[in-house]
């Protein structure tokens, strides 16, 4: 799987730092994250489909956030939501909005919190959750998660703050760092906080 899946991910981190904000080359990206040694995870669920229910049963955020990129391939059924913050409003909240059924064979992306640190937030990460179907069949889903090596550093790219003239909004972490942060929300049940990452390392 992962000798499989290590094209993609390489192409999607080529497009991602030579993209038009970032202009960095794919390989300069690759040695700043140590992705020789990169971190990779792999998951495979399945979620029956409940017509006793009404409504779709929502499920946990998944906690993957801190990752490079997550993969996700699935059997056609619609069976994740992402979240996005909406303002405009006197508090901003959080609004889920439903993947649509994609074609089969599909690839799903999911760019996680080292990938906004790198573009300086021009790329933003969002909350993934799955759901259970009430009326369409299971839903199947395989993911497979890439992020730096664990000792290195995550950090705006320089060419980014220097074309875009503005310092970075977040603070450098080892990446092992911010896992240990995730590891420990987890523990306690709460779900990946970027913010919290970041009060950290400033005060650090």
């Amino acid at each position: 799987m992962h000798t499989r899946t290590r094209p993609l991910h390489g192409l999607l981190i080529h497009l991602m730092a030579t993209g038009r904000n970032m202009r960095v080359e794919g390989g300069v990206t690759e040695e700043r994250f140590e992705m020789e040694s990169c971190f990779r995870h792999f998951t495979a669920n399945y979620y029956p489909s409940r017509p006793e229910f009404e409504e779709p049963i929502p499920m946990q955020p998944d906690t993957n956030q801190h990752v490079f990129f997550t993969t996700f391939m699935h059997n056609g059924e619609a069976g994740l939501e992402f979240s996005r913050v909406i303002y405009g409003e006197r508090i901003p909240r959080n609004k889920w909005s439903r993947i649509r059924q994609a074609p089969p064979h599909a690839v799903l992306v999911h760019a996680g919190y080292p990938v906004e640190v790198y573009n300086n937030g021009y790329y933003r990460t969002v909350k993934l959750r799955a759901f259970v179907n009430t009326q369409a069949q299971p839903s199947i889903t395989v993911g497979l998660s890439i992020g730096p090596g664990l000792n290195a550093m995550v950090r705006t790219a320089p060419e980014v703050e220097e074309r875009s003239q503005k310092p970075s909004c977040y603070s450098p972490m080892k990446y092992i760092e911010i896992m240990e942060i995730m590891e420990n929300n987890r523990l306690h049940g709460r779900i990946f906080d970027k913010e919290q990452v970041n009060y950290k390392a400033q005060q650090e």
